[in-house]
């Protein structure tokens, strides 16, 4: 009988554990920033921390024609 409260003790506290969580989360998605991951408003203020990350195209020297000799060499020693 004791085991059965024991057990009962711990699913009440986890889905507790789990109901706090999402309201929290909810409650945090509401506000002004942070959405409750804890990062809190003074993350959003500093602009020096974003980096943009652009890709320029570049010549590919790998390819070649059939016309053209292979940078590697296949000869053996």
């Amino acid at each position: 009988m004791w085991q059965n409260l024991i057990v009962m003790v711990i699913v009440a506290s986890a889905a507790g554990y789990i109901g706090w969580t999402i309201f929290r989360g909810i409650q945090g998605a509401a506000g002004a920033c942070g959405g409750g991951c804890g990062s809190g408003c003074g993350a959003k203020s500093q602009p020096g921390n974003l980096v943009q990350l652009t890709t320029t195209p570049q010549d590919d020297d790998s390819a070649t024609s059939p016309d053209q000799s292979s940078a590697v060499s296949s000869t053996r020693s």
